[in-house]
């Protein structure tokens, strides 16, 4: 794995171990990183791809330079145990899809399929997108056509370890604006209490106070903090983010 892009490939390629099969075919497989990580781990694999690209930049000679759109394909009935394709369905033109998922069942006894947008960029030659649907709609129309014919269909996002990033700090920007809508509220407790001294000091504790400070703490629960200790631990927390 010397390609700094096999790292992209880190959730798929368990996903495919996990399926203990002893041969794949990758239809779109680009370059054939999948396959040739498969090959390392003892599978027969093999990548079947359009693009002319794809195939001058190969990383392993188990390339296939074939349309999936041409039927049929130059593999035997079965010849495979497993089918996979990582956001390669969605070249399958409506008037084409029949016949590409019958070709699929043909050469391979089950299919894992990843749905959506790819791991990498497509190549310029690798056409345009004709049937952009969800994991869902692609496993309804494996089980309508075939429905002896076992198949997984899961979003490209859950195979995708960029996404797990991109989540964290979607997280982490989200409870930012929480503090930060937090320092808003405890700014406003201050500049308002601060207003009950405006004619001097007052005996005691105000009556006005209590009020004030449950409107503090409704507000920070409404954000999600439980207490005024949560709030000011976690606004000290992000300080120290910032740091």
């Amino acid at each position: 794995m010397s390609s700094p892009d096999y790292w992209l490939y880190s959730k798929i390629i368990p996903e495919i171990l996990a399926r203990a099969s002893e041969s794949v075919l990758d239809i779109g497989g680009g370059r054939g990183e999948v396959v040739k990580i498969l090959l390392e781990n003892g599978i027969k694999a093999t990548c079947m791809e359009v693009s002319e690209d794809c195939w001058t930049d190969r990383v392993t000679d188990a390339f296939i330079l074939h349309s999936a759109l041409e039927i049929p394909w130059p593999f035997v009935d079965k010849q495979f145990d497993l089918c996979t394709g990582f956001g390669v369905l969605k070249y399958v033109s409506a008037g084409k899809l029949e016949s590409v998922l019958y070709e699929i069942a043909r050469v391979t006894r089950r299919g894992f399929f990843g749905v959506g947008r790819g791991i990498k960029n497509p190549p310029s030659d690798s056409g345009k997108i004709e049937l952009d649907e969800s994991a869902d709609w692609w496993f309804t129309k494996f089980t309508e056509l075939i429905p002896s014919y076992p198949v997984e269909t899961l979003p490209m996002d859950q195979l995708d370890p960029r996404m797990e990033e991109t989540v964290a700090k979607t997280i982490s920007l989200v409870e930012k604006e929480k503090i930060n809508a937090g320092r808003n509220l405890v700014g406003a407790y201050r500049t308002a209490h601060s207003k009950l001294y405006d004619h001097g000091p007052r005996k005691g504790i105000p009556e006005e106070h209590t009020p004030l400070l449950n409107v503090l703490k409704n507000g920070l629960n409404s954000l999600g903090f439980e207490s005024l200790n949560e709030f000011f631990s976690k606004s000290d927390e992000l300080e120290d983010e910032w740091k």
